[in-house]
């Protein structure tokens, strides 16, 4: 029985973290271009970016596949210039940059 009435406890402070996280990530979008936003979607489109350490990983894993892809010339963008960006992001602006991909992607409903 005491489960029963923990439940809607759980669930009030699971909408509560999630609209924290939502206003957070609302406030953290990275600006940039949309050939750099495409670039960036089709840099992690096969990446698992549900992963524990996706974050971490992220600046590795955009550059190496920029590189690896061309994307760059694809593109028609500056991926020194990106890198850059993209290194001097806050942990915040990581994950709504990840946010949107997903979003552009179809894999998530954005922020």
């Amino acid at each position: 029985m005491s489960a029963s009435v923990a439940l809607p406890v759980a669930d009030h402070r699971l909408a509560v973290l999630l609209r924290r996280y939502e206003d957070i990530l609302a406030n953290s979008c990275p600006a940039f271009s949309d050939a750099e936003w495409s670039a960036l979607s089709e840099a992690l489109a096969d990446i698992n970016l549900e992963e524990t350490d996706a974050l971490r990983r992220l600046y590795a894993t955009v550059c190496h596949e920029i590189q690896r892809r061309g994307l760059d010339g694809k593109w028609h963008i500056d991926a020194r210039a990106l890198m850059h960006r993209l290194g001097g992001l806050s942990r915040a602006e990581e994950a709504a940059l990840v946010e949107i991909v997903e979003f552009r992607l179809g894999r998530g409903r954005g922020i």
